[in-house]
């Protein structure tokens, strides 16, 4: 036989195994030991959490301010060299340029300063030395990356802005402004000095919070055993009264409660010493009234052993009172075991002023020699003593017979069965019944009495089977034994089932003169069966159609069963395959077989492994693994495709990082000129244009949150709070016109075509609609140029609906421009000259399909846009116009 092997427990058994060992040694500890133990514990474990905190906090500090320190140098060194008159560009020399990165390097913390040409050739790069001392120096051939911005790299701080542009002269000389026309500035900031100052204050405030939490524990202590003194003193006493009944403890008290707990220790000390001394008196009374009866007078323990026995017990049974104590009682009385005395308190009689029952029997007794003799015997139970549960009064009954008391056994035998037994008489034609068990009562209804002389017949009734009768009536016609179920009905009728066994009783000759019936309720096992069947075909059925799929393995590895999801999901598995085999085949499905986990790998913990199927078509799947159903042996795999949740998820990863630099592209703008006004001084005419930029910059992004805002909204209500209803299309166009017109002053739109259309529409919805549309139409075409809106109707899609088309002259797209018009934050001109969110055009649409209609793009570079707006026509009749 293999060699067994031996349990490796886990860590995480091991743990709780460690704590409770802990915890045992300290419930043996003494209080003073507890006490000491949980302050320096609590103690120690809040100095080191608020250390560990203080200097993470310490350090993510540093790091935050090293990091606005670079990106507010790197700002400051780009506009000290872009800061001059663009009229008188000569104005700027090389050795200026140097100097303002020079005297950028020489900040505070600052490293070095580089600045890099457009196409990443390294121009000039001035750095400090350890002496502090700063030097510019001009390497040829060198090209770099523009970095993140900001970007930590250990304890140094990247941070880039960038310039306007750097013209490409390999032949001549290139002067100071050709550098400042593009390219960038990199600041390289240091935050390892800040850090060791702040390692080294943290570590004295460590130091000071340290003594000052000793000095607060050794007081704490202090207080802690002068309360404790007086309890340990009275717990000493709680463990002696038991020994020194009486015995009284006088300490100083340190409290209230201490005190009224020494009292009522002293006064249950004085009581109990009463208590002992007037029972031993009322026991010495009792004995000498039990010593006098004339009956044998057993007292027995609940484990069925004689506790006392008068003298009485010594003239009847042999043996001294003394050698009693301690015996079993079946000793003396064999047939009353500890069952059969519970057994008859069960059924004694109830004496309400004691609550207790009392019962009396007839059974055979043992002589100390060994000789048998009948006795009656009283049996009373006592309740309220722990070490006595019976009493027994035996007196000598010797005048019983012997075959009385063996027959009155056999009949308590019978009637102790779980089962019903009925004894009917093969010799009268009609079988009837001469005996019947309290179980047959139990389980027909039918009392004994209302049985005796009749038949089984009584039970038979209409969903009684009559083959299963005529059946039973043959084998007893051939004297033959019988185990059958079949339906039988209860005295109100109600069916069961019944698994009854005949077998007949035969005399000396061999003639059968009785027939035994046991009888046997099964209808719960029969009920309980039919429900797993009826379970098991729910579960079937689940299994069948459930969308997820399914792969079932026995306790020996091989595939039993897959359901149609799981053979649609990932393809049929090979025929007759087991574990390994399944692996391999699925292993052969992912997109990257090497991060596949095979299921025998796979723990007893419910994990759940994502796998990208590349085969039969391209998904994600979530794999389950549950091992040993129901100590079964058998391992399900649970597969769920989730592929439409991945990319939702890709989705909206995808749209809060491009949120994001939108969000942050005109708040860099905002704080950079905000900043360049807090530190600098600029003329009135110089600081009225760094203020309109940042209020451009602020209605930009106050703009583009609206936009989100107003997208999010239409998403989430799914054009609940829309107010759809027939609407007059012109007045739609008329007020989105009017409201273009104050926006865009100078501009015209020529509309023409059906105005008197009636849509079914949100007038504030569709006229937001057409002014975005308006807005780029606007946007992207030349000053001077017209835009025409166009109203008619079109049945290209199907039903007949208002079309809206708005023509400009402007730009034009490509068609990989127009394919993504309609993402969000796509922006068909990326050059920055023309504002806007890029969210517009998604707006659009949203609106456009929560009313049941559509909006669509036609363009060719340079020939302008048409933007092609459709919506469902009301069914109620136009009014004229």
């Amino acid at each position: 036989m293999p060699a067994s092997k031996t349990a490796i427990p886990s860590p995480r058994h091991v743990a709780i195994r460690k704590l409770q060992c802990l915890g045992h040694w300290l419930s043996r500890q003494s209080l003073r030991t507890q006490v000491d133990i949980l302050v320096i514990t609590c103690t120690l474990a809040c100095t080191l959490l608020l250390s560990l905190y203080a200097y993470q906090r310490l350090s993510v500090n540093i790091q935050q301010d090293a990091r606005a320190w670079a990106t507010s140098a790197s700002r400051l060194a780009a506009h000290l060299a872009t800061s001059t008159d663009p009229n008188r560009p000569e104005d700027i020399s090389f050795a200026a340029l140097t100097g303002v990165l020079e005297e950028t390097a020489s900040l505070p913390g600052v490293r070095e300063v580089r600045l890099v040409r457009p196409d990443g050739w390294l121009q000039v790069q001035s750095e400090r030395r350890d002496n502090a001392t700063v030097r510019s120096l001009f390497p040829r051939g060198q090209r770099v990356s523009p970095p993140a911005s900001p970007q930590i790299n250990g304890h140094n701080t990247i941070s880039v802005y960038t310039l306007l542009a750097v013209p490409d002269m390999p032949d001549s000389i290139p002067t100071a402004t050709d550098y400042l026309e593009h390219g960038w500035i990199e600041v390289h900031v240091s935050t390892q000095g800040a850090l060791l100052g702040a390692a080294s204050e943290w570590f004295t405030s460590w130091l000071l919070t340290m003594g000052a939490l000793t000095a607060a524990l050794f007081i704490l202590r202090r207080c802690l055993m002068k309360s404790i003194g007086p309890i340990m003193a009275l717990a000493k006493l709680s463990t002696q009264i038991a020994q020194s009944p009486g015995l009284t403890a006088h300490v100083p008290w340190s409290s209230r409660e201490v005190r009224r707990l020494g009292l009522a220790l002293n006064a249950a000390s004085r009581e109990l010493g009463f208590q002992i001394g007037h029972t031993q008196r009322q026991l010495s009374r009792l004995r000498a009234v039990l010593d006098t009866a004339a009956d044998a007078i057993i007292s027995v323990t609940p484990q069925g052993l004689i506790d006392n026995a008068n003298r009485a017990s010594e003239h009847i049974f042999g043996p001294t009172s003394g050698a009693l104590h301690g015996a079993p009682l079946t000793l003396i009385l064999p047939s009353l075991r500890i069952q059969e005395l519970e057994q008859l308190m069960r059924n004694g009689t109830l004496i309400h002023s004691t609550k207790s029952r009392t019962c009396r029997i007839e059974c055979q007794a043992l002589r100390g020699n060994g000789t048998a003799f009948p006795v009656d015997v009283l049996i009373s139970e006592v309740n309220n003593d722990p070490d006595i549960r019976y009493t027994c009064i035996v007196r000598d009954l010797t005048d019983r017979k012997l075959d009385h008391e063996n027959l009155t056994l056999y009949s308590r035998a019978v009637d102790c069965a779980l089962n019903g037994i009925v004894i009917s008489d093969a010799r009268k034609l009609a079988h009837p019944i001469v005996y019947a068990n309290r179980a047959f009562s139990r389980i027909t209804g039918y009392a004994p009495q209302d049985v005796l002389g009749q038949d089984l017949s009584i039970l038979d009734g209409a969903a009684t089977n009559p083959e299963d009768l005529a059946l039973l009536a043959e084998t007893m016609h051939r004297g033959g034994s019988l185990t059958t179920t079949l339906v039988h009905h209860r005295r109100e009728g109600a069916p069961f089932h019944n698994k009854l066994s005949i077998s007949p009783v035969r005399n000396d000759a061999g003639v059968i003169t009785h027939y035994i019936h046991v009888m046997e309720d099964v209808t719960g096992q029969i009920e309980v069966k039919q429900r797993l069947i009826e379970r098991t075909a729910r579960l079937n059925a689940a299994f069948h159609l459930s969308p997820d799929g399914f792969a079932v393995f026995d306790k020996d590895g091989e595939l039993t069963s897959t359901n149609p999801s799981m053979r649609a999901m990932i393809g049929i598995p090979p025929e007759q395959c087991n574990g390994q085999e399944f692996d391999a085949w699925f292993r052969s499905l992912c997109e990257n077989p090497e991060t596949y986990r095979p299921v025998e790998q796979v723990g007893t913990a419910n994990l759940r492994d994502v796998m990208i199927l590349t085969h039969p078509y391209p998904r994600v799947v979530q794999r389950e693994v549950r091992r040993n159903l129901a100590g079964s042996g058998e391992t399900i795999l649970y597969f769920q495709d989730i592929t439409q949740q991945t990319e939702l998820d890709r989705i909206k990863s995808d749209f809060l990082a491009t949120a994001a630099h939108e969000l942050r592209t005109p708040l860099a703008s905002i704080l950079g000129f905000t900043e360049l006004m807090l530190h600098r001084e600029y003329p009135e005419h110089k600081r009225r244009e760094l203020l309109q930029t940042v209020h451009r910059q602020s209605e930009l992004l106050s703009h583009l949150i609206q936009e989100l805002l107003d997208l999010s909204r239409i998403e989430a209500r799914q054009g609940k709070d829309f107010h759809i209803v027939p609407t007059r299309l012109g007045d739609i166009i008329d007020n989105a016109v009017a409201d273009m017109g104050h926006q865009e002053a100078g501009r015209t739109i020529h509309v023409e075509g059906a105005l008197a259309l009636q849509v079914m529409a949100d007038t504030e919805k569709i006229e937001r609609a057409l002014l975005n549309l308006l807005s780029n139409a606007f946007k992207y075409s030349p000053p001077g140029s017209q835009i025409r809106l166009t109203v008619d109707t079109d049945a290209s899609e199907g039903a007949a609906c208002a079309r809206i088309r708005i023509s400009d002259e402007g730009l034009g797209m490509t068609p990989a421009q127009m394919a993504r018009a309609f993402e969000r934050f796509y922006r068909a001109d990326t050059s920055g000259r023309v504002p806007g969110t890029g969210l517009g055009l998604s707006i659009v649409k949203e609106i456009a399909e929560l009313h049941g209609g559509s909006v669509g793009l036609s363009s060719k570079p340079g020939q302008g846009t048409t933007a092609t707006l459709r919506l469902r026509l009301s069914p109620t009749p136009p009014q004229a116009d």
